[in-house]
């Protein structure tokens, strides 16, 4: 099913300007998903869900500009993290976590007298655990920049008592999940930027309130289904640019009320039936207007 001008879709949903979208549903300008779903601009995810211009993420999340990780999660700007969580700057990083120009956490360059963990930028002598910038007694934990009292989890920039989770930037009581920039009280699920109280999924921008399903940009209230570009109230279904209330079936750009059809670019209420550029009463639809017309 494609959306606004989408080509080439086997067997999937594309959304805005989505080509070659096999077996899976793109976001916004997501090219050849297969098996997968893309975030903005997310090229050849697979295995996972990239943020913003996350390339070749394999099994896992990147960040902003995460290039090239495998089996790990990387921060902003960091490259070929591998078995670990990088922040910024963070380069090559293998089996462990650098901060903001962490070098050489064990066996690679400029490492400071680092044994059995990783520092950041003149972090000294870090035994068993690791240390963030200036972050002082952490022990057989991970701080972040200026991050005090971290016990079990990972904190960032000036997360306070973060105990067994893991924080993002600014994010606070983060409870068995992973929280964005600003996300606050993510319980067993994922929060995007400003993601607020999501539970059990994974929110988009802004998108709160998500549960068991996937909301993309100012994607509000997804219940258990996947929502486009303000796309509201989902439920069991795939719904696209601005498509509002799909119950049972997946509407195109602005497409109204499709059940158990495809509609085409303003295609309103096909039933089994595909509709053109602008066609309406495609098939079964068709034949009911034109016993209509002949009726009248």
């Amino acid at each position: 099913m494609s959306g606004r001008n989408g080509y080439c879709t086997v067997g999937g949903m594309s959304g805005c300007d989505g080509y070659c979208t096999v077996g899976c549903m793109s976001v916004r300008d997501g090219y050849c998903t297969a098996g997968r779903m893309s975030g903005r601009d997310g090229y050849c995810t697979v295995g996972g869900m990239s943020s913003r211009d996350g390339y070749c993420t394999v099994g896992g999340m990147s960040g902003l500009g995460g290039y090239c990780k495998v089996g790990g999660k990387s921060g902003h700007d960091g490259f070929c993290t591998v078995g670990g969580i990088s922040s910024r700057d963070g380069y090559c990083t293998v089996g462990g976590m650098s901060g903001r120009n962490g070098y050489c956490t064990v066996g690679d360059r400029d490492g400071y007298s680092t044994v059995g963990g990783m520092s950041v930028r003149d972090g000294n002598c870090a035994v068993g655990d690791m240390s963030g910038r200036d972050g002082y007694c952490t022990v057989g934990d991970m701080s972040g920049r200026d991050g005090y009292c971290t016990m079990g989890g990972m904190s960032v920039h000036d997360v306070y008592c973060t105990v067994g989770r893991i924080s993002g930037r600014d994010g606070y009581s983060t409870v068995g999940g992973i929280s964005g920039r600003d996300g606050i009280c993510t319980v067993e699920g994922m929060s995007g930027r400003d993601g607020y109280c999501t539970v059990g999924g994974m929110s988009g921008k802004d998108g709160p309130c998500t549960m068991g399903g996937m909301s993309g940009r100012d994607g509000y209230c997804a219940v258990g289904g996947m929502s486009g570009r303000d796309g509201y109230c989902a439920v069991e279904g795939m719904s696209g640019r601005d498509g509002y209330c799909t119950v049972g079936g997946r509407s195109g750009k602005d497409g109204y009320c499709t059940v158990g059809g495809m509609p085409h670019r303003d295609g309103y209420c096909t039933v089994g039936g595909l509709s053109g550029c602008d066609g309406y009463c495609t098939l079964d639809i068709c034949r009911a207007v034109m016993v209509t017309v002949q009726w009248e």
